[in-house]
């Protein structure tokens, strides 16, 4: 193929190149320039300028390139995975401060009125049970051994009273020393 292509380019007066696939993606290129000399050296002015060259500069930058998106890639994807993380927190936190009380950990006022709203809507013919726990003289508990043994004092309470009605129903706290206990 490439003495076809030199004879060819002697012939025609025309540029002949052929092109050699090998392993890998590596091609060789083969390139007969002809031209005429001014000067007349030995018997023949027609001459050919032959080249050689191929492609492995191409694919060092493609394989260097192709290891560079590669690992952006995997920096990208690390970096969306914890900014996905850290708004997953966010916004679980949000959910739950405005979910739940957040001294005791029962439901609060906001969701205990979405929740009984969905409860009569939906209820049929199961009936919903509303109890209310307020404590006596807690003020008095509060000025005497201070706030913080008081939040003790509800915290306590509440976990009582998550344990009595374990899955049957729910606790809210609507405020101070005021609890409800809603039974489906």
């Amino acid at each position: 193929d490439i003495r076809r292509a030199y004879y060819n380019a002697i012939e025609t007066g025309k540029v002949a190149e052929v092109r050699k696939t090998l392993q890998d993606g590596y091609i060789e290129t083969h390139r007969f320039l002809p031209y005429k000399a001014e000067e007349t050296r030995g018997n023949a002015t027609q001459r050919i300028i032959y080249a050689k060259y191929d492609n492995i500069e191409e694919l060092a930058i493609s394989e260097k390139n192709s290891r560079i998106f590669s690992w952006m890639a995997g920096v990208g994807i690390i970096t969306a995975v914890i900014a996905m993380l850290i708004i997953l927190k966010i916004f679980t936190k949000t959910i739950r401060l405005a979910t739940y009380d957040t001294l005791t950990g029962a439901y609060n006022r906001a969701s205990y009125l979405q929740h009984m709203n969905s409860l009569i809507e939906s209820r049929g013919a199961n009936p919903i049970g509303l109890m209310l726990v307020d404590l006596d003289n807690f003020k008095k508990l509060n000025d005497e051994y201070g706030h913080a043994e008081g939040d003790v004092a509800l915290r306590e309470l509440t976990t009582i009273l998550k344990d009595v009605v374990q899955k049957k129903g729910y606790v809210v706290r609507f405020g101070g020393d005021e609890f409800g206990i809603v039974y489906e």
